[in-house]
Formats: structure tokens, C-alpha cells, sequence
């Protein structure tokens, strides 16, 4: 999906503002996904951030879920992101656990 492309590849040039405009505006710790700080964006635009693969595993008009497999700094993770939708636009809402 190309707002998870958007938002791995502002991470990966430190563009905060681009990222955070890219998370839903109800989206939270309770979500597991907050505002990029300043300090997270030095920390991704000092290391390579990869996305590696993106998986659509659950969709309905307002809600998208999708397995996505990154790679920061050499590690490898695979993590579930939830995005919704907002004003027309898909937004990065949360985090699911596995």
C-alpha cells in the first residue's frame, strides 16, 4: 500500500512531518502508535530503515490490516499495522499484537 511506502520512506529520510501526517488523528499509545518524536526521527534518519514486504490481511471500507516486514538498522521485524481511514485518506491508526 502506498501510505505504508509514504511513511517507511519519510521515516527513512528523518521527514517527521511527513510521518506524522501520515498517522490517523485518533491513533495512540492505547494504539501503539504516537507522534514521531524528533529524537525517533534523528534515530531513523541515522539508520536505514527497509521495508521489505507489506501483506493485506484483513480490509473493509474503514479499516485495512496489513503484515508489514521492515528492516532498522540490520534488525528484521515483521509487525501488523492497522490503518483507518480519514478524510477520504488512509491513516497508520495502530499496532496490532500478534
Amino acid at each position: 500500500m502506498d501510505i505504508i511506502e509514504t511513511w517507511h520512506s519519510a521515516l527513512d529520510d528523518g521527514d517527521i512531518d511527513t510521518a506524522n501526517n501520515l498517522i490517523h488523528e485518533n491513533a495512540s499509545e492505547e494504539t501503539g502508535v504516537t507522534e514521531i518524536t524528533e529524537g525517533q526521527g534523528e534515530f531513523y534518519n541515522g539508520n536505514s530503515v527497509t521495508l521489505d514486504n507489506t501483506e493485506i490481511v484483513e480490509e473493509d471500507d474503514n479499516v485495512v490490516v496489513v503484515e508489514v516486514t521492515t528492516t532498522v538498522a540490520g534488525n528484521t521485524e515483521t509487525s501488523t499495522l492497522e490503518l483507518r481511514s480519514q478524510d477520504g485518506a488512509w491513516k497508520v491508526y495502530g499496532i496490532r499484537d500478534e
